[in-house]
Order: C-alpha cells, then sequence, then structure tokens
C-alpha cells in the first residue's frame, strides 16, 4: 500500500499549492516513521535538487527529525547539498543552519562521522565560498558532539583554517571553534591540548 502512495506523496511535494506539499510532507514523515528504508532513497533526491527552496530546506530538518539514524547512508549526498546551499543561497542560511544542526542532532556518533568527514571534504576545497560554508556548517553541527574522537577530528579541521588566506574562512573557523567547545566540558578541555599540537 506505501508503495501506492508514495509517487502521489512525492508529486505533492512539487506543487506550488503550500497546503498540498505541507499535506505530502506530513504524510511523508507518517511513512519514514514506519518504512523509512523506503521513503528516503525517493524522497532526498527531490529534497537536495539546487537551487534549495524555502521549503525543500525546511523539510530536510523535518524529515531528518523523524529519520533519524536511517539517514545514514544518504548523508554522502545530503552534506555536500547543504554546502552547495549555504556557499550559494545567503537568503536561506537561517533554514539552511536548522536542518543542518536538526540532522546533527538526529544522527549520532556513527553519523558524526560521516557528516563531520563530508564536511572536511569541502573544507579542502580550492573555492574560498565552499570552505567558509563547510567550516560554518562544522561550528553549527559541533554543538552536537560528545565523542572525544570527534571532538580531536573536528580541531585538527578547524584549527587549520586559522591560517587560511581567506579572512572571511578564519572568521568562520574562530565561530566554529567558539560553538565546538561550547560542547566539551570545562573539566575536561584540558585534555584536548595534546590533540592540538
Amino acid at each position: 500500500a506505501i508503495e501506492d502512495i508514495l509517487p502521489s506523496l512525492l508529486n505533492d511535494l512539487e506543487s506550488t499549492d503550500a497546503a498540498v506539499r505541507s499535506r505530502a510532507l506530513s504524510g511523508l514523515q507518517q511513512i519514514l516513521s514506519v518504512r523509512s528504508n523506503i521513503v528516503l532513497p525517493s524522497i532526498i533526491p527531490k529534497l537536495i535538487t539546487p537551487p534549495f527552496t524555502t521549503f525543500s530546506a525546511k523539510a530536510l530538518g523535518t524529515i531528518a527529525n523523524v529519520a533519524g539514524s536511517s539517514l545514514l547512508s544518504n548523508l554522502n549526498a545530503i552534506i555536500p547539498a547543504l554546502v552547495r546551499g549555504v556557499r550559494d543561497q545567503p537568503d536561506l542560511l537561517d533554514i539552511l543552519r536548522e536542518s543542518a544542526a536538526q540532522i546533527s542532532a538526529s544522527i549520532g556518533f556513527e553519523g558524526h562521522y560521516i557528516l563531520f568527514g563530508e564536511l572536511r571534504k569541502s573544507a579542502g576545497s580550492h573555492n574560498d565560498s565552499e570552505r567558509k560554508a563547510a567550516v560554518k556548517l562544522i561550528g553549527i553541527c559541533s554543538r552536537d558532539v560528545s565523542e572525544s574522537s570527534t571532538i580531536v577530528s573536528m580541531l585538527q579541521t578547524i584549527l587549520p583554517m586559522y591560517k587560511d588566506l581567506s579572512d572571511i574562512v578564519q572568521e568562520e573557523a574562530i565561530e566554529a571553534l567558539s560553538e565546538l567547545m561550547k560542547s566539551v566540558p570545562k573539566d575536561v578541555a584540558p585534555d584536548f591540548i595534546p590533540d592540538i599540537n
């Protein structure tokens, strides 16, 4: 029965009528809570196709809240799309940041490994704007990090960005480090000093 309903809901996501899109998203959330492995491969490509719309950017975060760890196999497509969105669509920055935060909060330790791996790739780009967007997302997503190995990895990604040739990337690195350190309890922060060198 889900296979019969899914195509209609996916088509309704592209409707010009906001009420129709909203109902479709609500229906997809219900199906995701039971059968995310069927829905995600169909819905994620529709939501991340550039350019993001306000609806698709919000829907991505909403879907992440329901899908949780089922989202892991799609992170290698979602994260580069978010980086492009942050880089190219400043008018949607707040919504994309919120979606990134929702994704980070819903995927757990294994997901953080994939998420930050994808962000590290973009942080190594030759394009200043892409590095800036990646570092911005690292800062946003690091709020939910509590695993030592992930914190070390993020430090090793953020700190070299302080020497980036681009001032805008340096500024984002300062902000990202500030966000990361907010997730680290003050009594254990000194434990990370050896990893900085």
